[in-house]
């Protein structure tokens, strides 16, 4: 016995690894129940993240951007809020607001498909701006905006690559925006969210 005490119990074996999830597994998950529609999860490179619960001024804020954006939508877009964006095998984020065509639902989605795609942010600020914007970036959506609740900016991120997004724009709530893919649509988020 070299010395070793024995305890009739074998080593476990060092270190742990997490099981990887896929997208199709997480969608079958969903689909069957057990991991429901409404849970705030995120698939990131395979392993499943519970998303920061929504504070009451997180979801006033999607609320209230939904209410204002939606109806000068023109009739082929669709606004969805919380809706789960499969964008890889191993890659399913839950954005607070994505628009898209009409004809094509959000889970079917891809990343080329959004034509606006807004993060509402306070306590996940510093995630949404660098890693999210690095996925979002890397999966082609063409238009990602971050509503920085603590500092009352928006974060308007566009021409992706594959290393991340070429024009970052900050600007003041004050300042109208206007949506990349959706031009006849506009918004100042003083008027709508300082209420």
């Amino acid at each position: 016995m070299n010395g070793a005490p024995h305890n009739g119990l074998s080593e476990a074996p060092a270190p742990y690894s997490h099981a990887r999830l896929s997208a199709a597994a997480v969608r079958s998950m969903m689909d069957a129940g057990t991991l429901p529609h409404d849970r705030r999860v995120e698939l990131i490179e395979g392993v499943l993240v519970a998303m920061s619960p929504a504070h009451n001024r997180h979801a006033a804020a999607i609320f209230t951007l939904t209410a204002s954006l939606g109806p000068q939508l023109p009739p082929t877009i669709r606004g969805v809020s919380d809706g789960a964006l499969f964008l890889a095998d191993d890659l399913m984020l839950g954005p607070d607001l994505s628009f898209l065509p009409r004809d094509i639902l959000i889970e079917d989605a891809r990343g080329e498909d959004i034509l606006l795609l807004i993060e509402i942010s306070n306590s996940t600020l510093r995630f949404d701006l660098t890693q999210k914007a690095g996925f979002y970036a890397r999966h082609g959506v063409s238009d990602y905006w971050v509503v920085d609740l603590p500092n009352d900016k928006l974060h308007i991120h566009r021409d992706p690559a594959s290393e991340g997004y070429g024009t970052v724009q900050v600007m003041d709530w004050s300042a109208p925006a206007t949506p990349l893919n959706i031009p006849d649509v506009s918004i100042t988020l003083a008027e709508v969210l300082d209420q």
